[in-house]
């Protein structure tokens, strides 16, 4: 089984501040980078003991053009892939037999979640009025059976409707939005998620790839002066101040530009920092920020 290890960071189990997220501060070197390379190789660890025969990491933080991971490492049993490399459907489909997800948020507007968002900064998706994770968008997006997610309790409940039954392993329990607390030791969390990847993979004959309607409506909720950027894009209409919206038949050719731009338009003060201040500021902002679940 030729397995695609999905990683982020704000469910690795021992990270409990914001500021180990992301480069900006110095934490993210100091123990972010640690953590989250320490729940990986237990990942890795168990995915193998469960029978994988083929492990390929993937980093899918929008934010974060760094490694999240430190390569070197990474064992011999696991390669490393970027996002632009992995996620084009004919190769997904050609490489990888399944799924599994690590390091995962509940989505945006999540009351005292931490640092929980949905693929940009201050943005929502909704499938046919329902909203949803980040775990729902890339299980779609991969087509792949998911054996698993790793990450913060508060996704647990989130994980409904397609995701109804997939298994879920929680490591850590959100005290506000900027902090967390792991649920067990650092040890102790490497070996819970290896047992776990290890019974995802014997589980796997249960897991499907996640099924999506033949024709659904995509909704996205933004600060009206994102939507700006997007209205018109990709057959994306304003259907309020916040909201743009299309009607969508195919994920890879229809919904995934128009959540791609999306997503960029959110992170554009981001990305137009004057300097590395600026862009610490702007992180800030976004972790003390109280996103509502849903803009109109």
């Amino acid at each position: 089984m030729r397995v695609l290890l999905c990683v982020k960071m704000e469910g690795v189990s021992q990270i409990t501040s914001y500021r180990e997220l992301w480069s900006a501060f110095p934490e993210f070197c100091e123990t972010g980078r640690p953590a989250a390379t320490a729940d990986t190789l237990a990942a890795i660890n168990g995915l193998r003991a469960g029978g994988a025969t083929s492990i390929t990491v993937c980093q899918l933080d929008g934010a974060m053009p760094e490694p999240v991971i430190d390569l070197e490492a990474l064992p011999d049993s696991a390669g490393w892939a970027p996002k632009e490399e992995v996620f084009r459907y004919a190769v997904l489909q050609q490489e990888f037999d399944a799924l599994f997800m690590l390091g995962w948020q509940a989505r945006c507007g999540t009351p005292d979640a931490f640092m929980s968002h949905t693929e940009g900064i201050n943005l929502r998706v909704a499938i046919d009025g329902k909203p949803v994770t980040d775990v729902h968008i890339n299980a779609w997006r991969t087509r792949l059976p998911l054996l698993g997610v790793v990450g913060d309790a508060a996704l647990e409940t989130q994980l409904d409707g397609a995701l109804e039954g997939v298994p879920f392993l929680a490591v850590k329990k959100s005290s506000s939005r900027t902090e967390a607390t792991p649920l067990y030791s650092e040890e102790k969390s490497s070996a819970a998620i290896e047992a776990f990847a290890s019974w995802c993979v014997h589980n796997a004959a249960k897991r499907s790839p996640l099924p999506i309607p033949e024709r659904f409506v995509l909704s996205m909720s933004m600060p009206p002066r994102i939507a700006d950027l997007v209205d018109g894009e990709h057959e994306l209409r304003r259907t309020s101040p916040a909201i743009v919206a299309k009607s969508v038949t195919d994920w890879w050719y229809e919904a995934e530009p128009a959540i791609a731009a999306a997503m960029q338009a959110s992170f554009s003060p981001l990305r137009n920092a004057s300097d590395e201040a600026e862009r610490r500021r702007v992180l800030e902002e976004w972790a003390t920020m109280r996103e509502p679940e849903w803009l109109t």
